[in-house]
């Protein structure tokens, strides 16, 4: 009877023990499918994300492709409001130096008048008439190389 006792005290235990291990298991079980729902909603909002991070990289491709598209179409109209203002000061320094020739022809025909109604008008000797038209020959220079000036000047705006 002590030893029934006894047995029966370890087959209580037992009985405790084996209880215990299956409460355990319904824990476990419990445990894994909880674990594997938490995977689940886990996958879902990794996928949530990444749907997140696809959209904003095809946004943001997008926009870029916008930016790159409204860059050429601004370049190309500075491109053509350059050009047009290019023309326009080739134009006015063409103007500008068909002035200035037409000018310089008149000016040379007038002191070619002028030298030869002095020489007439007053008989200058010969050395006289030289130093006349050394005189005008010098003004010649002198517009020349103004004109020249300006020249160079009027294409180093252009440039």
């Amino acid at each position: 009877t002590a030893l029934a006792k006894e047995l029966k005290h370890k087959q209580d235990e037992l009985d405790k023990v084996l209880n215990r291990l299956e409460d355990m298991d319904k824990q476990k079980d419990a445990l894994h499918k909880e674990i594997h729902v938490m995977s689940a909603e886990h996958s879902v909002m990794v996928m949530g994300w990444e749907e997140k991070i696809e959209s904003e990289r095809r946004l943001r491709e997008m926009e870029k492709e916008e930016d790159e598209l409204k860059y050429e179409v601004t370049k190309n109209e500075l491109d053509e409001v350059v050009k047009n203002v290019k023309a326009k000061n080739e134009e006015r320094y063409r103007n500008v130096w068909a002035e200035l020739n037409s000018k310089l022809e008149e000016f040379e025909k007038e002191a070619a008048t002028e030298t030869k109604k002095i020489a007439m008008e007053k008989n200058f000797l010969i050395a006289e008439k030289d130093s006349v038209i050394a005189k005008l020959e010098k003004d010649k220079r002198s517009v020349r190389k103004t004109s020249s000036l300006l020249r160079r000047s009027l294409t180093r705006q252009l440039s």
